[in-house]
C-alpha cells in the first residue's frame, strides 16, 4: 500500500480509501469481513460520511481493536 503523510498531522494515510455508500446493502458478517479485509491490505482511511447509521456498529466490530491506527 502507497501511503501519503498529511502535512498538518504528520498521519499516513493510505492513498486507498473504503467509502461505505453501499456497505449498509450488505450483511453483517461480510460486510465486517470486508472492512476487516481492506484493513489488512493496509487501507487505514475510511470515510463514513455516506453510511447509515446500521453501518457504524459493523465498523465498530471490524475496527475496535486497531482504532487508533485509522
Amino acid at each position: 500500500m502507497e501511503y501519503r503523510i498529511n502535512k498538518r498531522t504528520g498521519d499516513k494515510i493510505s492513498v486507498l480509501g473504503f467509502g461505505t455508500s453501499y456497505i449498509a446493502e450488505a450483511k453483517e458478517t461480510d460486510a465486517v469481513r470486508t472492512i476487516c479485509r481492506a484493513y489488512e491490505g493496509g487501507v487505514n482511511y475510511f470515510d463514513l460520511a455516506t453510511a447509515e447509521g446500521k453501518t457504524f456498529t459493523y465498523f465498530g466490530k471490524a475496527l475496535g481493536d486497531v482504532r487508533e491506527n485509522v
